[in-house]
């Protein structure tokens, strides 16, 4: 379950709509309890937000969550799987 990488470096995009709005001072997304910084927002009904984690070999579970305006957070976590590309085998 999960997706599968073969690099550590994983970027991440999200885009949030709220009827109440998005602003830089009372939106908030946090991946892995760290915060993310808006980068862009349209009307400021919608904001996108974008990361780079650094993923460890094997499984890292890495959780997302968004605060609105009036504080209510929504929550979900996914699984990334890193496993190193390994080159192959010199032929003899």
């Amino acid at each position: 379950e999960g997706e599968t990488v073969t690099t550590d470096q994983t970027e991440f995009s999200f885009v949030a709509d709220d009827s109440d709005g998005i602003s830089t001072s009372g939106t908030k997304l946090y991946l892995n309890n760290v915060e993310v910084a808006l980068t862009s927002s349209q009307k400021g009904l919608r904001g996108a937000f974008s990361s780079t984690l650094t993923l460890s070999e094997g499984a890292n579970l890495i959780s997302m969550k968004l605060r609105d305006l009036k504080g209510n957070d929504q929550v979900r976590s996914i699984v990334i799987h890193f496993f190193r590309q390994l080159s192959p085998a010199p032929y003899t």
